[in-house]
């Protein structure tokens, strides 16, 4: 590969970063007609269990070689490959043990409570109602097991063995940062953010060219309505002056220099970029592939869960309130199968009985959302 081609796949890789992969997904769901032209994205709902966090946040303090690098779970959680929720006693145990952290870490408390404010915020937090996700032997995990319950995720992902105990569905992590998992996670997610994108922009252009010629047939059309409108003097005088630009020889001269130097600079430039595309396009998409079945190797059987667990899981996680037929499109993705498909009339009733959904003008959210 040429250095040219290679700056040009750098470049591509820059742009289309995993963590822009959420933007993405938000323009795909403004604009259904895209949609239906790209991949379906992987995003892998859990339950993230405190051992979990605890890696992640001793990585941070005392092992994490440069201060803005991230860690493969970082991006997995930033690109919405990976999703997760945890009860609020995650956060009441992270400040319990700070000092504990900060002591093991050999740094300042503070520094401890800015790297947990700052990974907390990737993480969407809902207590669910005591008991019932059963009983089991460690009562700090009991809060998890509830939280797993009511909200549709593919399992708990942990290193803590205590959970074998239950009859819940585990994923779990190795105990080093570079466990099988989350590399997987990141992987997929960098590729199909450059999946995505390249798919997105070569969707967009052909709508676009499509667009373009309709509006280039309706420019002449009106062009040629309005040249008619006009005196016979005052064609006779256009049709001149573009006659006169064309027979000059200095003027048709100086139009060929300009073409051939558009052809011999810009023309090159733009074949490298649409081969390199092309080429970044395959090996991303050959690469989310092999990254997708690697990671469903390492997760537990899908169960059949609820509406309403999935439109909570689907409501936790979003920023804004969402439309019924939003939640009903996010849950279908989240892996909600219906026999009737579902529908809105349904989920609103679901809805309102639950008591933790809040309806506006703006669709509905959840009241765990907001709780701290």
């Amino acid at each position: 590969m040429s250095k040219a081609k290679q700056s040009v796949g750098s470049e591509i890789a820059k742009i289309l970063r995993a963590d822009l992969l959420p933007n993405l997904l938000a323009i795909l769901e403004s604009f259904p007609a895209l949609r239906s032209m790209l991949p379906q994205v992987l995003q892998l709902a859990v339950v993230i269990d405190a051992n979990v966090v605890y890696g992640e946040l001793r990585w941070r303090l005392k092992k994490r070689p440069r201060p803005n690098l991230r860690s493969s779970l970082e991006e997995a959680l930033a690109s919405h490959v990976l999703i997760a929720y945890a009860p609020h006693h995650l956060d009441d145990e992270i400040h319990e043990h700070m000092e504990e952290i900060a002591a093991d870490t050999k740094q300042p408390v503070e520094t401890v409570t800015r790297e947990w404010k700052a990974f907390r915020s990737f993480i969407h937090f809902h207590t669910g109602r005591k008991g019932a996700g059963g009983r089991v032997s460690d009562p700090d995990d009991a809060a998890y097991l509830d939280t797993l319950q009511e909200v549709a995720v593919r399992g708990i992902y942990t290193r803590d063995t205590h959970f074998q105990d239950s009859a819940a569905p585990l994923v779990f992590v190795a105990m080093d940062m570079r466990n099988p998992m989350d590399g997987a996670l990141r992987r997929y997610a960098r590729a199909t953010a450059v999946r995505v994108g390249l798919s997105m922009g070569s969707s967009v252009s052909a709508v676009v060219s499509v667009e373009a010629l309709i509006a280039l047939g309706r420019l002449l059309k009106a062009f040629s309505a309005a040249f008619k409108r006009l005196s016979s003097g005052a064609q006779l005088l256009i049709l001149a002056g573009v006659t006169a630009v064309i027979l000059h020889p200095k003027s048709r001269a100086k139009l060929k220099e300009l073409w051939e130097a558009f052809q011999e600079t810009v023309r090159p430039l733009l074949w490298d970029a649409v081969v390199e595309a092309m080429y970044e396009f395959a090996e991303a998409t050959e690469t989310a592939e092999v990254a997708r079945r690697e990671i469903e190797v390492l997760l537990p059987a899908a169960r059949r869960r609820p509406l309403i667990a999935h439109a909570r899981a689907v409501c936790l996680a979003s920023s804004r309130p969402l439309s019924e037929e939003t939640i009903l499109r996010r849950v279908r993705t989240n892996g909600y199968v219906s026999r009737n498909g579902g529908s809105a009339v349904y989920l609103r009733r679901l809805l309102r009985a639950d008591g933790k959904f809040v309806e506006s003008a703006m669709g509905w959210s959840h009241k765990s959302r907001t709780t701290t």
